[in-house]
This record gives structure tokens, sequence and C-alpha cells, in this order.
């Protein structure tokens, strides 16, 4: 079965999300409970900002993340991880927040400290497939979960939420977990092939880095094969975001995923 945690929201945070949840919609009808008492110092600015405001239907959605020490001090603070951010979601035309996980590796170590000086920041991108599904205005907000644990800094710091719109023609189908599905990875490697060959399997995989491949197997046919070339071919496709990764080897064994992402 596939290992959610690479794509959707950990259960093992849930508590974390909850109060979360009651903080961001505290803070967005401008009661936030960091604002009730003057004894909260805070420490950090956090921003979201994307190169792509506008995206296809189906895109997959890169987004960056900055926090900034605001304060005179350094501090310990968690790297910037799907742990230490939970990001919310909501629409022009739903106004509910959703939790939205963005693609993780099940190799990165997400338990990562690093130091942080005064006005300095951090930053890092993160990629998101399950937000661009539909058309339409949406909002993108986080939370980062400080490590600080006195009583006079704010425990949580919350960005503003980040716009974007999803317009024009289908770039891809999608299943629920975000995953292109296999009849979009097939027709990837076709077009990529540029000949013609018929498509023999193609079996969801997890690789060396801890993601997931498409790892398509194909027949070239005969007329348009070079002198001496085999027809069969496979490669590797990111269904994250829909490209052709590497070549593969045809004929090995692979360990495929039991549970296939199911079409929208």
């Amino acid at each position: 079965m596939i290992n959610r945690s690479r794509l959707s929201f950990s259960s093992a945070a849930t508590l974390r999300n909850i109060v979360a949840v009651f903080l961001l919609a505290s803070s967005l009808v401008g009661c936030s409970l960091f604002n009730r008492t003057s004894t909260y110092e805070v420490l950090f600015e956090l921003t979201l900002s994307s190169p792509m405001a506008i995206v296809h239907p189906g895109d997959a959605l890169v987004i960056e993340a900055q926090l900034k020490n605001i304060s005179e001090k350094k501090v310990v603070v968690r790297q910037l991880n799907a742990e230490s951010l939970s990001f919310y979601w909501w629409s022009d035309k739903n106004p509910n927040r959703l939790i939205r996980r963005c693609v993780v590796s099940s190799k990165e170590n997400l338990t990562m400290m690093t130091d942080l000086p005064a006005e300095k920041e951090l930053s890092r991108r993160f990629l998101f497939t399950t937000i661009t599904q539909q058309e339409g205005t949406f909002y993108l907000q986080a939370i980062y979960e400080t490590p600080v644990k006195g009583k006079r800094e704010s425990p949580m710091v919350i960005s503003l939420p980040l716009k974007y719109e999803a317009s024009g023609d289908r770039l891809f189908e999608r299943g629920n977990d975000g995953l292109i599905v296999k009849e979009e990875a097939i027709r990837i490697v076709t077009e990529y092939l540029g000949r013609p060959a018929v498509a023999e399997k193609a079996v969801l995989i997890s690789n060396e880095a801890g993601f997931y491949d498409w790892w398509v197997t194909l027949t070239v046919a005969q007329d348009a094969l070079a002198k001496g070339e085999r027809p069969q071919k496979a490669y590797f496709v990111n269904p994250y975001l829909g490209v052709v990764r590497k070549e593969a080897k045809p004929n090995v064994k692979v360990k495929p995923e039991i549970e296939e992402p199911e079409q929208t």
C-alpha cells in the first residue's frame, strides 16, 4: 500500500494541526491568541511566495517559504520541512480551510535543527500536486511551529495567505494523492520517445531518493529501430512534475507499490 506520509497529512501530527487550525482561524478574524497578551515576543516572520501566480489545472505548484529571525539574538530553529510547517488551503468559493501536504521524501530527516542568526533568513521551496485540480482562485497559508519553549515567545508564526489561480487547459490527470495517473505516464513516455511504440506496462515504484516513479516499458516498432537497436525500452517518469526522469532497464524486476492512485 502506498505510504501516504510522502503525500498526505501525517496522523502523528493531528493534535498539533487541530491547535494550529484554531490559531489560524482566530488570527484571521482579528482575535489571535498571540494578540491578547502583550507578554509574547515575536521572534520570526514567515512569508510565502511563488513564481507561478497562474497555473493550469493539474499542474504542480512550487511554493517558497521564508522564515526570518526578526529578533536581536541567534535562535536554534527547526529546518523548514513538512513537519515544521503546516499548510492550509481554501478557495474563493469555499472558505473552509483544508490541510494540504507537500511532496515529501520518505528518506528526509524531518527533525533537523539549525542556528538562525538575528536578521537572517531560512528559505526552501515546496512542491504541491493536490491544490490545482480544479479551476478557480485559491489561497495557501502556512504555520511554522517554533522550537522555542519559553513563556514569553510565540509558539507559532503564521504567514499571510498566498493567492494563485488555476485556469486554462488541463495539463495532467492526477489521482487523489496528486500523482499523475498511469495513462498519463504512458502518454508522456510515448511522446518523449517520438517513435511508434506499444506500451507494455507502467508500474508505480519507490526510487532511491525516497520519492515515487512510474516505471514504463515499451516495445518500439521494428521499422522505427536504428540498426542494431533493441526494441524494448523503459523510462522512469516523475509522477509529480509529469516529465521523463531518465531511461531505465526494461528487463529488470521492480518492486511495485500495490495500490495505484485512483483517477479523479
